[in-house]
């Protein structure tokens, strides 16, 4: 595996749950009850899909990594009425793009974690890669962890009893996986590679949190979900605009002529902070586009260029 020192990337400035935020989805956990996750969240669910019951885990208090909550991840020996949690963050089954999925982990000296990226957003069809770190075996507070992905093992060192940040750029348009601890880049690899071989599907589908053994034992808290895009700065004096701005079934889009390529797509995204449609533009200034099948709500429409550059961001309702 190649370690990676390149990280060319600015991030896209919206979010649609902060004012001026850049994730296009953020959880602290603090808008939740102290209960089971699953029933609280359109994006939480379980490896079943029953939520509510001894798959969901727990908002939690103790520890937080921001505010008062975070989210527990915990093995059969912690829950003497059934478990363990095995649960799923939907990513939405994303081929194109450029994101940054992050979270921040805490584990003590005896405890372990472990998670896993699926290519489908339905978990089991393909386990992109995983995550680990045993419970016990540690010295001075230092464990050796790993990440298993196309058959091999690759191990990297991070510190318990403390708060970690676990980051993972995925570049769907370039097929490669980035991992990052505390922003610091790891390994990197074909993200169409599966766990335990060199193939499989270039798709983001979601994350599955899981222990491994009854033993382990940690939190999560401020998971962020990015898009990222290329550094190269892009000069509009005419906006792109998209008519009428609260939309029912169809909609103009008029694209700067500061902008206009052959090669553009449109990626409309709603308030829950998921990839609702990809549009492939067909070549002219002025697109129709069909929007019957969105739910009424706020949605956001960026335009990209296919290299990934970010060209424009259009905030639009559906009625």
């Amino acid at each position: 595996m190649k370690n990676i020192a390149r990280l060319c990337f600015a991030l896209l400035g919206f979010c649609f749950l902060e004012a001026n935020a850049q994730a296009l989805f953020f959880d602290d956990f603090e808008s939740y009850a102290y209960n089971r996750i699953g029933p609280q969240s359109a994006r939480w669910t379980t490896w079943s899909g029953n939520e509510g019951g001894q798959e969901d885990p727990f908002v939690t208090d103790d520890p937080a990594f921001s505010g008062t909550h975070s989210l527990e991840i915990k093995g059969n020996m912690f829950y003497p009425n059934g478990g363990p949690v095995d649960c799923i963050l939907k990513l939405g089954d994303l081929t194109s793009g450029r994101y940054e999925l992050s979270f921040q982990m805490y584990f003590e000296d005896a405890d372990g974690m472990y998670y896993n990226f699926q290519h489908f957003e339905t978990p089991g069809e393909e386990w992109a890669f995983e995550v680990e770190c045993h419970s016990g075996g540690v010295i001075n507070g230092m464990t050796d962890c790993s990440v298993l992905l196309g058959g091999a093992r690759e191990y990297f060192t991070i510190m318990r009893g403390g708060w970690t940040k676990m980051g993972h750029i995925i570049d769907l348009d370039n097929d490669e996986a980035t991992l990052l601890i505390n922003d610091v880049p790891v390994y990197s690899w074909p993200f169409s590679w599966q766990a335990n071989e060199t193939s499989g599907t270039n798709q983001l589908g979601g994350i599955n949190f899981f222990p491994r053994d009854d033993f382990d034992a940690y939190v999560i808290d401020d998971v962020s979900f990015t898009i990222l895009t290329s550094t190269e700065e892009v000069t509009v004096t005419t906006p792109s605009q998209l008519l009428p701005n609260i939309i029912s079934d169809r909609a103009t889009l008029a694209i700067s002529p500061d902008l206009y390529t052959q090669n553009l797509q449109a990626h409309i995204w709603g308030t829950d902070g998921r990839l609702h449609q990809q549009i492939e533009l067909d070549g002219a200034i002025e697109q129709q586009l069909d929007l019957s099948g969105l739910p009424s709500g706020s949605y956001l429409l960026v335009l990209l260029a296919t290299d990934g550059t970010l060209l424009d961001r259009l905030p639009f309702q559906k009625m």
